[in-house]
């Protein structure tokens, strides 16, 4: 009895999977399409046109550190400019080794994609010099007051010889 249901169960297991293989998918988009669609559709449904503030936290690839976290404030001024204000840090619990203040200007925005330039100074306590940075982020809207982001920067630090590797960094922010 016990052969005779191994037997059924195995012809059974055969049936399924030779069905299985003879069906084909229709073009089903892979990831990376999918996250390209996204990127590069719009959300009507959300805006960056009433934000009046956002705190963003992420991950900083910074020259010569490795990798680092940030907190960021953003006030705007005019739906197209805004002040800010960062921390940098090793991780939770680790001391505040970096700070920026800076402005920024929106170059495109349409509903819920945002491209700013920015300007931004401070002080690196890991390499012990002021800091000008300009640089240029990305945002795009998760959700009514979510978003993610990606920025590219180029540091230059004051009393030191011309840094020419950029910084990335990817976070994740709630807007007021």
């Amino acid at each position: 009895m016990k052969k005779l249901f191994i037997a059924a169960l195995a012809a059974f297991t055969i049936a399924i999977t030779s069905h299985a293989q003879g069906i084909t998918s229709t073009n089903a988009p892979s990831f990376v399409d999918s996250v390209i669609a996204y990127g590069t559709s719009y959300n009507t449904n959300y805006t960056f046109d009433t934000v009046k503030l956002d705190i963003e936290t992420g991950y900083r690839q910074a020259n010569g550190t490795g990798a680092s976290s940030f907190a960021k404030l953003g006030y705007y001024v005019t739906p197209t400019i805004q002040l800010n204000a960062e921390i940098g840090y090793f991780g939770i619990g680790s001391p505040i080794n970096s700070f920026e203040a800076g402005i920024g200007y929106a170059l495109y925005q349409h509903y819920d994609i945002r491209i700013t330039a920015e300007l931004n100074g401070g002080y690196d306590d890991n390499v012990r010099a002021g800091v000008i940075e300009p640089g240029i982020e990305a945002k795009k809207m998760l959700s009514t007051h979510t978003y993610a982001s990606i920025g590219l920067y180029l540091p230059y630090y004051v009393g030191k010889s011309f840094n020419t590797s950029p910084t990335f960094t990817t976070g994740v922010g709630a807007t007021f």
